[in-house]
């Protein structure tokens, strides 16, 4: 533009105080618009306020202004490629050029190129110019294209398995670079591909292993490495934990339970949470300890190897408590104290102590009786006595009375201290002392006697003579106020006088006359000393006097005052100078009509009883006059109020009427009749009504048609109006609408009143104006354009970006465009697109882009054998023009990575080019298939318990290639028990390039014999080869087989077993000693049901409770020497023989029930004898003899059975206290009897800790 900006403008000789100001002092204009210096300016200021008429401006001379040269900023696009593209297309953007100038502007010549270079990096895009202009100053600024790293990918990578070891180190494996090109081929390669890092290091999973693989090599820089995806699995650590075997006394806090890694070992600082527990059981024996809470957490494998806990009895000594009772009072409770050691958490004996007999004074021993503390303690008892003496009490006379004259009562007594004992009862009774006066007498012991078994305390008590009681009683009465007092009368109520007895004196009243109740009392009314008089008063009644007030008649106009209001006393009298206080009043009330006269606060006083008879007051109403006020309005306003005045009369105090007054109907001009219609004063009033009139005149208005305007196709605007002058009145609205001068072209058309009409009440006055239309203006812009190169041209199209056409208008022509076919930028043109005269085009021009054209050159991927040589190279091209072929490419070439071994390996084209288009170059992929091998392991056998042989095998499918040979070795099937067990390949290779088919075998191991302590186990019998699979177990002279077991189950009865479930190692025999007198038996267990068995030909009989285990093992052992024979219980002698029990170990724990026949044991005993029998248990710990540790024992002389219930199995006796006879020898009588379940007693007491797995269950090994 030719706008220049001027600085520093002042006006100078202006007079002070003038209002004048200098505008437009900034702007001026250049005689040029292209560059130059010393150019003239002319400004554009002026004066301006109300005394610049009087001054004239002279503006500036100004030469020294000058237009720069405009910035153009010329600047080479920064561009980016991927390692081993070709270039894009090197691109240039300009920056400044003045509105409506391109680079059209400019002349001379501009090139692009780049600093040369194929790695990866940064090189500088320049530009040579020649480009100049006199209107601008022009800077050249580089770009850069970066050359980005291809992106390699890892195949074939696998990362190992480990087990923990608290470390986070990964193997990884068979890692092949993928994505090399094949000019870089023995330049890039991986380092640090056989390791990573698990992201945990605790035990899991399919656990992500992260790679740090890094590239090496000369051309390493030109790429970048995607790690590979891995993921392996961290193996627990196995570890056995041993528990430590611990003991306690019966009732201590358990001691903590501790443990030992007695195989493997704990990583690091790794500890485990939670603790070891053990069986549940407080009582005297063993209990397993098991791995409990004990966690040592997702790591590790725990093999947990058991122990025990033995609880051990404790000591306790027990002493009676000293007694007394009075002689007849109950036996106090025989009480006892644990005076050394202490009982156990809630612990309580069963059983009570008793006491030696008799009831007489004396002291009696207390014995332990049947005070039991079971089996946890060993028990020591110290007695005392109980001591019985004599019985006090004391007899108490009840006190008694009678009144004057009446006969003696019973004299009566109570025991108040102590107590007869049973039935007893004394003899005899009171007496007293002689009298019948008034007064107390003595009560004596008299005859009555207790007996020589008491001791009696008298205490006496006495006989009261009392005066004789009469209740006297006055009678009511009464008169009314005035009269003269009645006689005082009164009655004998209660009780009665004696012979003749008759009162002196008489009754008096309260003083008082006027009306109430006046106490009548005894006055000097007396019976004498002989009565205890109790006096009841009454009262004297004054009632009130009987009078009849009558209200007088009164009247008044409604607003006067009321007259007074008086009254006569019509019937009774008034006494002596009495008169009332108050007044009369009347109903409340001022409006016209009757209102009753009350008696309102007229008062007589309390001595007269009123009738009052009323009467009315009469209020009569009020006249006046009322003249409505006369009215007027304007048509259409609001009536103004309707008013009046009270012309005759007045109304009283405040009232106001209600209501108002009405006009007749009509809003048309003219008269309308003022009427009374709701004014009400109401019933106080008699009101004479006299009317007026409202008058409506008419209302003018004027009414002005609105400017209206509309763009040329545009439908009429609404010709709207104002009421300019005046208003119209409510709803009212005009008919009809205004028109306009006909014609649709451009130019004013008048707006007359047409058919608009405000009917008769209004006089209109109409005021025109104009209806203008315009022309209409729209934007054409053609739509941008693109195509590929070689296809047809698309439709150029455009749109009205602004405006719009009319109805059905269109154009004719269509747009053109720049002629060319080359990839490049053509100018699209309106060409001969015309919209008619009726419109005025701004047309926006546009592009038709060509592109170039893609072509893909695919290697085709394919495949071969290890070993084999490759197949020929082929590739396929897609997206040729039609007219276009193969020959188009120029440059091709095909490689493939190098390498022979097993895997992909990439084929890729390269230096491809053609003209117009984009070339891209996908590689393919050479698979190289492994080299099948079959493999074929030779049979090997050996015995059972033996080393394994060496492996053999023969290479009977398939060739190795070259130097290629097989490494690594066989394993076979885990187990070493008699059978065939397949020979594995295990680790046995030629590498990854092959592919091994392997046939097996099998190693065979044949039977061999286990020696066991007093017997053997044949391991894998199959004499016939059959499959059936069988163990033999054997016993030596003097023991027996009993059954297979694992410790707590039994599962075979049968010296053979044959295809064990879980093979043999879940199982072991047990093999058990047995002597002449030993009876084992294998017994059938029910689930339901109680089994009873017979031993020892009927000798003893066992009941066995429900059990789920089908079957158990009881022997039942009688001896003649057992361990304990030289201990016997104090004064007391054996029945031999004695008895041993052993059982297998699924009856541990539980309670059984044994019968001994004693018949049949050949034990014969005196009476007496019989009474002592006792079956004893022998404790082995303690060496002694116990009766604690059976649960319940007792014996059926009818049946002659010794019946016990016992959890626990060992050796036990028969023991009796004897007979003494002269000699002082103790007879011998009887057997031994030894009961051995899973075992012979000897066993037991000789060899009590056995080897394990070795003899049944006895509990004496707990």
């Amino acid at each position: 533009t030719s706008i220049a900006t001027i600085t520093g403008a002042q006006p100078i000789g202006l007079i002070p105080g003038d209002d004048v100001a200098l505008i437009n002092r900034d702007i001026g204009l250049f005689p040029q618009l292209s560059p130059g210096s010393g150019l003239p300016v002319l400004p554009l200021m002026s004066l301006s306020g109300s005394d610049a008429p009087n001054y004239a401006l002279m503006p500036p001379m100004l030469n020294n202004a000058s237009i720069l040269p405009r910035t153009l900023e010329v600047r080479a696009e920064d561009k980016e490629k991927t390692y081993g593209q070709i270039d894009p297309p090197l691109t240039v953007s300009y920056t400044g050029f003045a509105p409506g100038e391109d680079v059209s502007d400019l002349s001379g010549s501009l090139i692009v190129w780049r600093q040369t270079g194929e790695n990866a990096g940064s090189y500088e895009i320049r530009l040579g110019s020649t480009l100049s202009s006199l209107n601008y100053a022009i800077e050249i600024q580089y770009g850069s294209l970066t050359i980005q790293p291809r992106t390699l990918t890892v195949s074939g990578a696998a990362a190992s398995d480990k087990v923990y070891d608290g470390t986070p180190a990964a193997s990884v494996s068979g890692a092949i670079l993928q994505g090399v090109l094949e000019q870089d081929i023995g330049q890039v390669s991986l380092v640090q591909e056989t390791t990573g890092q698990f992201n945990q290091t605790n035990a899991g999973n399919g656990i992500a292993v992260v790679t740090s693989m890094a590239l090496t090599g000369t051309k390493s820089g030109n790429y970048s490495l995607e790690q590979p995806g891995l993921f392996a699995d961290i193996l627990p650590c196995p570890i056995t934990v041993t528990a430590d075997a611990r003991n306690k006394t019966y009732g201590d806090a358990d001691p903590e339970l501790t443990w030992q890694v007695t195989a493997g070992s704990l990583i690091g600082t790794d500890a485990p949470t939670g603790t070891p527990s053990r069986e549940t059981g407080e009582d005297v024996g063993e209990y397993a300890i098991s791995q409990g809470s004990l966690d040592f957490g997702d790591n590790y494998t725990v093999t947990f190897v058991s122990n025990n806990l033995t609880i051990t009895a404790r000591p306790i000594t027990v002493k009676a408590d000293v007694k007394s009772k009075t002689y007849g009072d109950a036996a106090p409770e025989l009480t006892w104290q644990v005076t050394a050691g202490s009982l156990v958490g809630t612990d309580a004996p069963t059983g009570t102590l008793n006491r030696a007999v008799g009831e007489d004074v004396g002291d009696y021993a207390i014995e332990q009786g049947s005070l039991d503390f079971g089996d946890n303690y060993s028990v020591t008892y110290i007695g005392n006595d109980l001591t019985i003496s004599a019985r006090p009490i004391t007899v108490t006379a009840d006190s008694q009375s009678k009144t004057y004259g009446d006969a003696d009562p019973e004299l009566t007594w109570q025991l108040t201290a102590g107590s007869l004992v049973g039935l007893d009862a004394p003899t005899g009774m009171l007496s007293r002392m002689t009298g019948e006066d008034v007064g107390a007498y003595a009560i004596l012991p008299g005859s009555l006697a207790f007996g020589d078994n008491y001791s009696v305390t008298f205490v006496g008590r006495d006989l009261t003579i009392s005066a004789r009681p009469i209740t006297v009683m006055a009678d009511s009465q009464s008169k009314t106020y005035g009269d003269t007092d009645p006689e005082l009368t009164w009655q004998v109520t209660a009780g009665n006088p004696i012979g003749t007895d008759a009162p002196t004196g008489t009754l008096s009243r309260a003083d008082g006359e006027d009306i109430g109740g006046y106490a009548i009392e005894q006055g000097s009314l007396d019976f004498g000393d002989n009565y205890s008089v109790t006096y009841i008063g009454s009262d004297l009644t004054i009632t009130a006097r009987s009078i009849t007030v009558t209200a007088d008649l009164k009247s008044k106009t409604y607003g006067d005052t009321d007259p007074e209001l008086t009254w006569q006393v019509t019937a009774g009298s008034l006494i002596g100078l009495d008169t009332p206080i108050g007044s009369l009043n009347r109903e409340a009330g001022e409006v016209v009509g009757d209102y009753d006269i009350e008696q309102g606060s007229l008062d007589f006083g309390d001595n007269y009883s009123v009738t009052f008879i009323g009467s009315d007051l009469t209020i009569s109403a009020r006249p006046i006059t009322v003249t409505a006020d006369i009215k007027s309005k304007t048509y259409g306003d609001a009536d103004p109020e309707l008013t009046w005045q009270v012309t005759t009369g007045s109304l009283v105090g405040l009232d106001t009427p209600i209501g108002s007054l009405n006009r007749e109907a009509g809003e048309d001009v003219g008269d309308y009749a003022i009427e009374q219609d709701s004014l009400d004063f109401g019933d106080n009033y008699s009101v004479t009504f006299i009317g007026s009139d409202l008058t409506i005149s008419a209302r003018p208005i004027t009414v002005t048609a609105d400017s209206q305007s509309k763009t040329y196709g545009d439908a009429d605007p609404e010709l709207t109006w104002q009421v300019t002058a005046g208003s119209l009145i409510g709803t009212d609205a005009p008919t009809g609408t205004l028109n306009r001068a006909a014609g649709e072209d451009v130019g004013e058309y008048a707006i007359s009143q047409g058919s608009l009409a405000f009917g008769d009440n209004y006089a209109v006055s109409f005021a025109s104006n104009n209806l203008t239309i315009t022309a209409r203006a729209i934007t054409v812009t053609a739509d941008v354009k693109t195509k590929v190169y070689g296809d047809a041209d698309p439709e150029l199209t455009w749109q009205v970006t602004d405006g719009s056409l009319v109805g059905t208008d269109a154009p004719l022509g269509s747009l053109s465009r720049e002629a060319g076919e080359d990839v490049g930028v053509y100018t699209i043109e309106q060409g001969s697109l015309a919209f008619g005269g009726n419109y005025c085009v701004s047309f926006v021009g546009s592009d038709l882009a060509i592109a170039s054209r893609s072509l893909t050159i695919q290697a085709v991927s394919c495949s071969k054998t290890y070993g084999d040589a490759d197949p020929a190279w082929q590739v396929m091209y897609e997206n040729l023009a039609s007219w276009d072929s193969e020959a188009v490419v120029q440059g091709l070439g095909l490689a493939r990575a190098p390498g022979e071994a097993v895997g992909s390996y990439v084929i890729s084209p390269s230096g491809a080019t053609a003209n117009n288009y984009t070339v891209i170059m996908l590689s393919g992929t050479l698979t190289i298939d492994k080299r099948p091998l079959t493999i074929t392991a030779a049979a090997q056998t050996k015995g059972y318990g033996t080393a394994d042989p060496a492996f053999s095998y023969a290479l009977t499918a398939g060739s190795l290639i070259g130097d290629d040979s097989l490494t690594g070795e066989f394993s076979r099937e885990s187990g070493e028990n008699v059978g065939s067990y397949d020979i594995l390949q295990n680790s046995l290779t030629a590498g990854g390039n092959y592919q091994i088919t392997f046939v097996g075998a099998e190693l065979t191991i044949t039977p061999y014999a286990e020696p066991l302590l007093h017997g053997s186990v044949a391991n894998g019998h199959d004499p016939d080869n059959s499959g059936q699979i069988s163990f033999v177990a054997e016993s030596d002279d003097g023991y027996a087989f009993a059954y297979w077991s694992d410790g707590h189950t039994v599962f075979s009865t049968n010296p053979i077993l044959t295809n064990p479930v879980g093979g043999i190692a879940g199982y072991h025999p047990v093999i058990w000693p047995i002597g002449p007198s030993t009876d084992l038996q294998a017994i059938g267990m029910s689930a339901q049901n109680e089994s009873a068995v017979l031993f020892l030909n009927g000798v003893v009989r066992m009941v066995l409770p429900a059990h789920v285990d089908p079957e158990a093992v009881i022997a039942v052992t009688a001896c003649d020497a057992v361990a304990g024979q030289d201990l016997l219980p104090s004064g007391m002698a054996a029945a031999q023989p004695f008895f041993c029990f052993l059982r297998s170990e699924n009856l541990v724990g539980e309670r059984i029930r044994i019968e001994i026949d004693l018949a049949q044991a050949g034990i014969q005993l005196g009476d007496e004898e019989r009474e002592s029998l006792t079956l004893y248990r022998w404790n082995e710990e303690e060496q002694i003899w116990k009766t604690a540790e059976i649960a319940r024992q007792g014996v059926d002389w009818e049946t002659g059975i010794l019946w016990a219930e016992v959890e626990q199995f060992s050796t036990y006796g028969l023991f009796y206290t004897p007979q003494l006879v002269q000699t002082g020898e103790t007879p011998v009588n009887g057997a031994w009897l030894l009961l051995l379940v899973g075992g012979c007693l000897m066993a037991l007491i000789l060899a009590r800790k056995r080897l394990p797995g070795l003899g049944g269950r006895s509990d004496a090994d707990a």
